[in-house]
C-alpha cells in the first residue's frame, strides 16, 4: 500500500504523476471524475488548520468520497487511546487518513499498523503537500526549469525540509538565508547529492539577489508562542519587506505557505507585490491534493482520466 509520508518514499515519475493529475484535473472541472466513490477519508487535525482542511475536505466531496473530520481531543491519539488501537479501529472505517500533527514519528506508527492510506498534511518535521501545491505553481508560471535557484529567508523549519527532499528529485539550488543553520539541517550540507546545490548566505539582500524565487514563513509556529519574543529579535533583520525585496531580480516571484505575520517575515508592500501568486499556490493545495488522492487510491482509474484530458504547460 502506498502512502505519502515523506517525499523521500516516492520517486521522480511518481511526483510527475502528480503534477500531471493535478493540471489535468484543474483544467476540466467539469469532468465526471470520481474515482473515490465509495471510499471515506478520515482528516485527523491536532493543530489548526484553514487551507488544509477546508482544501482536503472539498477535494475529497469533488473527487465522489466521503469525509469525517477527527479533532485531537476525539481521539487523543496516544493519549485517551494508544496508537495501535486508533489505527485498528479506523482500519474498519475509513480507507484513508489525512492527519496535520505535531509528532512526525507517530505518522510512521500509524502506518505501521494501518490498513488505510496515510497522508502526511503537516508534522513539525515536514509539509510535503505544501511543496507539491508550490511546484505546481511554478510550472504554471514556466519559472520550474533546471537550475532554478530557491532563497529561504528566515526560520529554517518544516516547509524547507520538505523543499530539500523535493531537491533530491530536482536540479534546483537552495539558498538558505538566516542566522545560523538549526542542527537538524546541518546534514544536508555534507549530503552528497546536494553537493555544489545548497549554500548558506547569512546577508539576506545577497541571497533574494540571485533568486528566481523567494520562500517565507512566519518565525513563531503553532508551539513556539513561549518563544516569540526571543524569535522576533532573531529574525528582525529577516524580513522580506520593500527595501529587501527590492534586491530580488525582476523575475523573482515570492512565495508563502501562509498564515502570513504581516509585519514580520513579510510587510504589507510585498504580500500585496506577490498576492496572485501566493493566492495561486494557496489555491493548488485543493488541485495537488485531490491528485495525490486519486493517484494513491484509484491509480488506475486516475491514469486513464489523465490520458483523456491530458494539458500541456
Amino acid at each position: 500500500m502506498k502512502h505519502l509520508i515523506d517525499l523521500t518514499e516516492w520517486t521522480k515519475p511518481e511526483l510527475e504523476k502528480v503534477f500531471n493529475y493535478a493540471l489535468a484535473m484543474k483544467a476540466h472541472p467539469e469532468a465526471d471524475f470520481k474515482p473515490l466513490k465509495g471510499k471515506s477519508v478520515a482528516l485527523y487535525f491536532e493543530k489548526p488548520s484553514l487551507r488544509t482542511r477546508v482544501s482536503f475536505d472539498i477535494g475529497i466531496q469533488e473527487l465522489g468520497g466521503n469525509t469525517t473530520v477527527v479533532e485531537q481531543f476525539m481521539a487523543g491519539i496516544g493519549t485517551r487511546e494508544s496508537v495501535h488501537d486508533v489505527a485498528h479501529t479506523l482500519n474498519g472505517f475509513v480507507d484513508a487518513m489525512v492527519c496535520r500533527m505535531f509528532n512526525h514519528t507517530v505518522l510512521h506508527e500509524l502506518r505501521q499498523w494501518s490498513d488505510m492510506t496515510i497522508i502526511n498534511a503537516l508534522t513539525d518535521f515536514s509539509h510535503p503537500c505544501q511543496i507539491m501545491a508550490d511546484v505546481l505553481t511554478l510550472k504554471e508560471l514556466g519559472l520550474w526549469k533546471e537550475g532554478l535557484v530557491m532563497t529561504w529567508v528566515g526560520d529554517p523549519n518544516n516547509v524547507l525540509q520538505s523543499w530539500l527532499e523535493m531537491a533530491l528529485f530536482y536540479p534546483i539550488t537552495i539558498n538558505i538565508s538566516s542566522p545560523d543553520i538549526p542542527t537538524e539541517f546541518e546534514s544536508w550540507f555534507q549530503n552528497p547529492a546536494m553537493k555544489d546545490r545548497i549554500f548558506w548566505i547569512h546577508d539576506p539582500k545577497e541571497a533574494v539577489s540571485v533568486a528566481d524565487m523567494v520562500y517565507v514563513d512566519t518565525w513563531i509556529s503553532m508551539g513556539q508562542e513561549a518563544e516569540a519574543e526571543a524569535r522576533l529579535e532573531k529574525y528582525k533583520d529577516y524580513s522580506v519587506n520593500k527595501e529587501l525585496s527590492g534586491f530580488m531580480p525582476e523575475h523573482a516571484v515570492m512565495l508563502h505557505c501562509l498564515p502570513a505575520k504581516r509585519g514580520q517575515e513579510v510587510d504589507e508592500y510585498t504580500m500585496e507585490k506577490f498576492k496572485s501568486v501566493i493566492f495561486r499556490e494557496s489555491e493548488n493545495r485543493l488541485h495537488v491534493q485531490k491528485a495525490i488522492m486519486a493517484y494513491l487510491l484509484s491509480p488506475v482509474e486516475t491514469e486513464a482520466f489523465y490520458q483523456e484530458h491530458a494539458v500541456k504547460y
